[in-house]
């Protein structure tokens, strides 16, 4: 069985005693407003509300981007949003990778099986001796949220959301108490009417499930061919981007299978944001060792174990796919930019030179030129997210 990252384990990291939670806690007489909350609320820590990193636009939730942080540093450096704790060591001397990425300081307990080489200001013991690993992420969307049985980027969370928010308040806001039950469910009940279109928000009311546009001009009626649940070169995009909201992979995809939410897409692997790699041995059940260098091996620092939601990391060159990432809903992806784990596309097409990259690696790997995009297709690509 699997060594799992506790949720406990990873809410303790930052300095201090713990706060006081849950339902002991002497929170409001009255019900709690889920929006107001959400926006106003900072627990009693260092001025942090959900909204400081998932920013409010009138009624809409947007996410973060290295624009509206640049822009927030130009006129209140001492807003919030800039704490020591995400600063690029930890200890406030430098905000760059931030103001730069968008990216934010996630610490990790490595799973008992897991041992790392390293040794800086992101690799430390904590006082029960554990070894932490800070990791730099993006801040995940909560619009669509309503839908996701995986919650955070390697899925840790589930699909309880009112826990995933107490867990985010006690990892950034350095609160001085967490939010109570109560509250933690009002800010979820919030967030689950956060929606990217209202075609969504009626598919989640029990309507029928979005369809794919079919587009009006040639290069999205082309671009349109990738989405369609089929085989390569038809389908390619479908592969991994299936089911209803598009975040499923299909039986075509010849490394995962059908149905998963987890998957590879070597956005660590091509580290495009230069991030420290560092070099990860998994102690197996059968005491073999394997061995993984990588800036963020993803879902595999939860489970502590390369195979079991990536088996072609063990079957088809060994190591080389263990950085996997849950698979992102595409309806609106027009407007969630910038993408992947790490924010290191910062555009649609940013995004697609990635996947070009990527789905080269496949082709030669596999020996099948059909994974090949050339440029003429990755622009048609494009044309069609934008009406999702």
């Amino acid at each position: 069985m699997p060594y799992l990252v506790t949720l406990t384990a990873l809410a303790n990291l930052h300095a201090g005693p713990a706060p006081q939670a849950g339902p002991g806690h002497a929170g409001p007489s009255h019900p709690p407003d889920g929006e107001e909350l959400f926006d106003e609320e900072t627990f009693a820590g260092n001025g942090r509300t959900c909204a400081s990193c998932h920013r409010r636009d009138g009624r809409d939730v947007t996410d973060i981007d290295p624009e509206q942080v640049q822009r927030v540093y130009r006129h209140r450096p001492k807003d919030p949003l800039f704490r020591s704790i995400d600063s690029n060591d930890g200890k406030g001397n430098d905000y760059s990778l931030l103001l730069r990425d968008a990216t934010f300081r996630i610490p990790f307990v490595l799973p008992p099986n897991v041992t790392v080489d390293e040794r800086d200001d992101n690799v430390y013991q904590d006082a029960q001796g554990r070894t932490v690993v800070v990791l730099r992420r993006a801040v995940p969307s909560v619009r669509n949220i309503t839908f996701e049985d995986h919650l955070m980027y390697d899925g840790r969370e589930n699909a309880d959301l009112a826990h995933q928010a107490i867990a985010a308040v006690q990892t950034h806001n350095e609160p001085g108490r967490l939010p109570t039950q109560r509250e933690a469910e009002a800010m979820s009940a919030f967030q689950r009417t956060l929606f990217t279109s209202r075609q969504l928000e009626r598919y989640a009311e029990g309507g029928p499930p979005p369809e794919l546009p079919h587009g009006s001009t040639p290069a999205q009626r082309r671009g349109r061919r990738f989405f369609e649940q089929r085989n390569a070169p038809d389908g390619l995009c479908a592969m991994c981007h299936s089911g209803p909201l598009l975040n499923t992979t299909n039986v075509f995809n010849p490394i995962e299978g059908p149905n998963r939410r987890i998957a590879g897409n070597f956005s660590s692997e091509l580290n495009a944001n230069g991030y420290p790699a560092y070099t990860f041995h998994f102690e197996m059940p059968d005491h073999t060792v394997r061995t993984i260098r990588s800036p963020d091996p993803g879902r595999t620092i939860i489970t502590g174990d390369p195979c079991i939601d990536d088996p072609a990391a063990c079957t088809i060159n060994p190591g080389s796919t263990a950085s996997i990432f849950k698979i992102p809903t595409l309806w609106g992806v027009s407007n969630t930019a910038p993408y992947f784990h790490d924010n290191s596309a910062k555009t649609l097409e940013e995004m697609m030179v990635h996947y070009q990259r990527f789905f080269h690696i496949t082709a030669v790997g596999l020996q099948n030129p059909d994974f090949e995009i050339d440029d003429q297709e990755a622009s048609d690509i494009i044309a069609f997210l934008k009406l999702l």
